[in-house]
């Protein structure tokens, strides 16, 4: 048997690997996921790194009701971290409108 978990040193390692799993099949998760990895993940807390690794294990149907506010986690930092991507989204907006 072998085991694939990997140690990164730093979140600033694991990069590459988030990456790949902010891919989507939803293109709307797709952007906003690696929205979030390329400008906030580096800076946010580790509590909310450890919430965005989490969120971006659950499958897309799932994810993008908990985005858009239809599905609430039962994890609280999640849901922080869930109120922070709406918050983003709508900011983006209005940049647009």
């Amino acid at each position: 048997m072998t085991n694939n978990t990997r140690i990164f040193n730093t979140p600033a390692d694991e990069i590459p690997r988030l990456k790949w799993l902010c891919r989507r099949g939803v293109k709307e998760l797709d952007i906003i996921m690696s929205h979030y990895l390329e400008y906030s993940f580096l800076d946010a807390p580790e509590s909310e790194q450890k919430a965005f690794r989490e969120l971006l294990q659950i499958e897309d149907p799932i994810l993008f009701q908990l985005i858009v506010g239809k599905e609430k986690s039962p994890d609280t930092e999640q849901d922080k971290l869930l109120a922070l991507l709406r918050t983003a989204i709508i900011d983006r907006n209005k940049k647009y409108s």
